[in-house]
């Protein structure tokens, strides 16, 4: 195969796991909002799991390192909690986990 063609290949493979990905992505909200109809807690986890892996994943493909898909949620977080998000002003919840991330999740 010559290099344009190879170089061909390799674009139709990433645009055909781009799209599989996404497909992912849909199926797995879909699966979490069964669960949550449900109230099944390991469904949710798992279907949860999922999307997070799903968007790790589909960063990848499109050229977003997981260093950067990392830190632009830890800007996002930042944000979020500097503009008064519902989740941060009722809960708490960007400031927990931006610790969490920040103290080496997991």
């Amino acid at each position: 195969m010559s290099r344009a063609g190879g170089a061909r290949a390799d674009i139709a493979r990433n645009l055909q796991a781009i799209e599989r990905l996404k497909a992912d992505l849909a199926v797995s909200f879909a699966a979490l909002y069964q669960a949550m109809y449900r109230n099944e807690d390991r469904e949710m986890e798992a279907a949860l799991a999922d999307v997070v892996i799903g968007a790790f994943l589909l960063s990848k493909r499109l050229g977003i390192s997981y260093a950067g898909l990392d830190a632009a949620v830890l800007r996002r977080l930042r944000a979020m909690r500097g503009q008064g998000h519902e989740a941060e002003e009722w809960f708490g919840d960007c400031s927990a986990l931006l610790a969490y991330l920040q103290d080496g999740a997991g």
